[in-house]
């Protein structure tokens, strides 16, 4: 799970690289049309919190995402 502020067609594209399934865009960010094809195409999740990146982790690790869910795979 890949869970970042930055919204541009290189955050799929580092999230097909890493073998990623899901992004989470935080702060309230929203992906381009163009972003949600290619992660549609790839078949990655994308998710939006409003949540700031700190908080949202937070609550990531607090739901069993911590770093043995994620090394797990």
């Amino acid at each position: 799970m890949l869970v970042t502020g930055l919204v541009n067609p290189q955050v799929i594209r580092t999230a097909m690289m890493m073998d990623m399934r899901c992004i989470v865009f935080v702060r309230s960010k929203r992906p381009t049309p163009e972003m949600l094809d290619l992660a549609r195409e790839h078949h990655i999740a994308v998710l939006a919190s409003e949540s700031r990146m700190y908080e949202a982790c937070g609550r990531l690790y607090e739901s069993g995402l911590g770093n043995e869910a994620c090394a797990n795979g």
